[in-house]
């Protein structure tokens, strides 16, 4: 489990600051590499059909009404990294995202071995529908490597070192 600090909370209005897109945060991902993302889900403008949702970095979004934002922290069960199965389709593999929804639901991207035609398998489970396996890329390595000294740089001026 980890705890991870996110700056803006599920349902605040918020505007990206380079498209200009406009809407309220729907949910909060957590990539691999570290990168958050918010959900955000623009208002209908002819009052009928529903936009399709964005996914926007953090650094881009800041929230229309100040004072309504607020930062909040999430503990996940499960890391970034960690190998799990699912409960009923034994699928394995490595999360590669997590994500946290408005109603508090979490979420989880895994992505699984090449399938024998080369292409990727990737399923997304809810929290319910995991099950530890192991550790995965967060394992620690099997051995640390032995730092020896070099020797390095020499501290003398060239023209007084021998060759």
């Amino acid at each position: 489990m980890s705890i991870v600090k996110f700056r803006y909370q599920g349902g605040l209005a918020v505007e990206c600051v380079y498209s200009g897109l406009r809407g309220k945060i729907t949910s909060v991902t957590q990539r691999l590499n570290g990168c958050i993302q918010y959900g955000v889900q623009p208002r209908s403008t002819d009052g009928d059909k529903i936009p399709d949702g964005w996914n926007v970095d953090e650094q881009s979004l800041f929230p229309l009404l100040a004072s309504e934002a607020k930062s909040f922290t999430h503990d996940f069960t499960f890391d970034n990294g960690e190998r799990v199965e699912g409960r009923v389709n034994r699928f394995v593999g490595i999360i590669t995202s997590r994500y946290l929804y408005a109603n508090g639901c979490e979420g989880y991207r895994v992505e699984g071995a090449l399938d024998k035609d080369g292409k990727e398998q990737v399923h997304n489970f809810f929290l319910q529908e995991l099950q530890f396996v192991d550790r995965g890329l967060n394992a620690p390595d099997e051995k640390p490597i032995e730092q020896r000294h070099t020797g390095g740089p020499s501290v003398r001026m060239p023209s007084q070192r021998a060759l």
